[in-house]
């Protein structure tokens, strides 16, 4: 069975219009939710969230359909996030909007700011399974990395969020 977006990354392919904004329609959201979740920060999310749709645009003749559009996309979404977090040039800050949690009573605020404190490669693979329900072979084929490695990094990732949430109790 064809995947429901390969009709339209074909279409897309022939200069079809239409069809690159429906692909786009359905896919921006979780682009956005992901960069959000990368970045911690609603703006740059939006700023990355952009690039990453012009980025497809500009190379979506490369696509060579090896994975899923939607892995792809993945793949292109998180390469622009942890590139905005090493411009950002230090590792670890929190955002504005978030500087705050660690001494904040709600929950999901100092869950996301613990997110936020997670170097980016962590970060990608804990967002990719927790957030995005990726599975491990699927974050392995976006980031680059072996399995094992991807199994590592979650495993590293939620043991540094155990320590900074059990620091909050």
């Amino acid at each position: 069975m064809a995947h429901p977006d390969a009709d339209l990354v074909a279409a897309c392919r022939q200069g079809d219009r239409r069809a690159f904004d429906a692909l786009l329609e359905r896919h921006r959201g979780w682009v956005l939710n992901l960069a959000y979740q990368m970045l911690g920060a609603a703006d740059e999310a939006q700023d990355a969230a952009q690039e990453v749709l012009v980025r497809v645009f500009t190379r979506l003749g490369g696509f060579r359909g090896e994975a899923t559009f939607a892995t792809w996309l993945r793949r292109i979404t998180v390469n622009e996030c942890i590139n905005r977090l090493g411009r950002r040039g230090r590792e670890g800050e929190l955002p504005p909007e978030l500087a705050s949690a660690r001494s904040s009573p709600d929950e999901g605020v100092a869950v996301r700011a613990a997110i936020q404190s997670l170097s980016p490669p962590l970060r990608a693979a804990l967002v990719l399974r927790e957030l995005h329900g990726a599975s491990y072979r699927e974050i392995a084929h976006i980031l680059r990395v072996p399995v094992g490695t991807v199994r590592s990094r979650l495993a590293a990732a939620r043991e540094k969020l155990r320590e900074l949430l059990s620091e909050e109790a």
